[in-house]
């Protein structure tokens, strides 16, 4: 296996001045600014602006950054982003989101043809929107319901006969619970393990400790409230293709319980609320990535990996790029916003597990949870996102007390 620290062979040069410009135009007027971007090669930054003679773009002007002087604001597309939601399941659209590098909004539809194309533009126009170089149009087939990187649940589902809720540990042995790993449930009814998602991050809410992980069987197979919650330590076979309950069963461990998803249908993450004694958090991953920092901004053409159960990590398609953000996309039965989309896939299992960056001082950043999964490509939730809107803080690593 790869050496992981080798987040990617090319260092951006410009890196540490070009995040201090991204801060900058983040919390810059939203009218002037149009988005930004990378090359494909990730050494020059391009920022889209439609505005002369301003102070903050003039300054920028002068460093090494390419400016484009653009038709439309990003206010103006988010504005026309919420517009095409209300289109969402109407002539097969279940995707938009930000393509800076074109000024435009791209619609992702099930099948484009001349007819499909002519509806959507009346449509719009009803909205509207005349101009058509406002939006671009994109044939975007979706994976097998639900659309999803869950494990099979049922079909997977392996029984624990021993009485009691979690398998002997060792007088005050401490487990370290590290990204990336599995998360099972346990139905308290029948005594059946079901394997669930990948491990993302630990977060302090109201003085008590919560694992987050995905969400998204929610609306078909319950809230899963008061299931008691495993974690599977990885093991000699890690990572892999597909993940059998009989995995490491014998180094399970309970950590808590699933807590009630009050988060809002905008969030495709589940909270596990920690209730077991001997638990130890870790920020390094179980492939080996030191995660040192959390939360922060992803621009298209940002490098990422993701860090999950079944991930295979000498897989070209799970290393690459963010490339598109800002995306509202339809799975598991909900409309998700605020997504940014990666431009490879990843296997089924790994669904809440860390996507990563690496920032320009060498550390490894956490910057989403792995949502949804299509035939190439990838959609993630934002941790800063969930952060800001929740008020959550990322747990020290070292032992929880419960």
């Amino acid at each position: 296996m790869e050496n992981k620290q080798n987040f990617y062979p090319k260092e951006r040069p410009m890196a540490r001045e070009h995040e201090k410009i991204e801060r900058d135009l983040n919390v810059h007027d939203k009218r002037k600014f149009g988005g930004m971007y990378y090359t494909d090669d990730a050494t020059k930054l391009h920022v889209a602006v439609n505005t002369t003679g301003d102070s903050l773009t003039d300054q920028l002007a002068q460093k090494d950054v390419v400016f484009h002087h653009v038709k439309y604001s990003w206010e103006e597309l988010n504005t026309l982003q919420a517009a095409i939601g209300t289109l969402f399941d109407k002539h097969g659209i279940h995707t938009s989101g930000f393509l800076p590098q074109k000024n435009c909004i791209y619609i992702g539809v099930d099948y484009l043809n001349e007819d499909i194309r002519n509806d959507i533009q009346r449509d719009m126009r009803g909205l509207g929107y005349d101009d058509e170089a406002m939006y671009m149009l994109v044939q975007e087939g979706r994976t097998a319901e639900p659309d999803s990187m869950q494990t099979d649940e049922e079909g997977e589902a392996a029984t624990y006969d021993e009485t009691g809720d979690e398998i002997e540990r060792a007088a005050n042995a401490v487990t370290t619970l590290k990204p990336g790993c599995l998360i099972q449930r346990r139905d308290p009814s029948t005594g059946t393990y079901h394997n669930m998602w990948s491990l993302n991050f630990a977060y302090v809410f109201n003085g008590t400790t919560y694992l987050v992980t995905a969400g998204h069987v929610d609306g078909k197979k319950g809230a899963f409230e008061d299931h008691p919650a495993y974690y599977v330590p990885p093991a000699s076979g890690y990572p892999i293709v597909n993940v059998p309950t009989s995995f490491n069963a014998a180094n399970r461990v309970k950590v808590g319980v699933f807590a009630r998803q009050k988060y809002g249908g905008n969030f495709d993450f589940r909270s596990i609320r920690v209730t077991e004694p001997n638990l130890s958090f870790s920020h390094t991953a179980y492939n080996g990535w030191n995660i040192s920092k959390v939360g922060g901004s992803v621009s298209v053409g940002a490098l990422l990996r993701i860090c999950g159960v079944t991930t295979r990590y000498n897989a070209s398609y799970e290393y690459g790029k963010c490339d598109a953000i800002q995306v509202q996309r339809k799975a598991h039965d909900r409309v998700y916003k605020g997504l940014f989309r990666l431009n490879f896939g990843a296997n089924n299992g790994t669904s809440g597990g860390p996507v990563i960056t690496k920032d320009s001082n060498g550390d490894i950043r956490l910057v989403g949870i792995a949502s949804s999964n299509g035939i190439s490509q990838c959609w993630a939730i934002p941790v800063q996102y969930m952060m800001d809107t929740y008020n959550l803080s990322m747990r020290e690593a070292g032992l929880i007390n419960v």
